[in-house]
């Protein structure tokens, strides 16, 4: 029998329909057209008969470009409303049998929480990760203390004063 299976591809799909559908958000952030609107909600629904996750980063996405852009008006409301039932409309061939049939979830969550030994947390690894992380962790704790104060950990070169200077004029 054997033979090619189209399924290693759909992460290339997904991540092809994920960069499509944020520059779809970005070319249109400022419109208020309704059309926009329900084009968005299409290619959101899309991604997610990809793979859900990047259709919940995009949702979050459109969200926050709506709301940074437009601000919070009612218009932006109903406009995010739009998006929102084109989306869910789209995503309802995958959505809907999941959500009827499978109503609490995973059903056999026992395969899932299996975890291998070496997963198991233990005291050394979690002390030795600690270590590691402590130069990193100094140097976060000292910059933030310098940016309290306001201190600069590099001070500008005199080509950069210089250049600054010279774009300015």
């Amino acid at each position: 029998m054997g033979g090619c299976t189209p399924w290693p591809f759909i992460p290339n799909i997904s991540q092809s329909l994920f960069l499509f559908t944020l520059w779809l958000i970005l070319a249109r952030q400022e419109s208020d057209r309704w059309l926009d609107a329900a084009l968005i909600g299409i290619a959101i629904g899309i991604t997610f008969l990809g793979h859900p996750v990047p259709a919940i980063v995009l949702t979050v996405i459109v969200m926050a470009v709506a709301f940074g852009v437009r601000g919070l008006r009612f218009q932006t409301i109903i406009w995010l409303a739009i998006v929102a039932v084109v989306q869910l409309a789209v995503m309802s061939p995958y959505l809907a049998p999941i959500a009827l049939h499978y109503p609490v979830g995973i059903v056999n969550a026992a395969s899932g929480a299996w975890p291998d030994p070496l997963m198991q947390p233990r005291f050394a690894a979690i002390a030795r990760a600690a270590l590691v992380n402590m130069p990193g962790l100094l140097a976060w704790v000292c910059s933030c203390t310098a940016g309290v104060f306001g201190l600069r950990a590099v001070q500008p070169s005199r080509w950069e004063r210089g250049s600054s200077f010279a774009r300015l004029s």
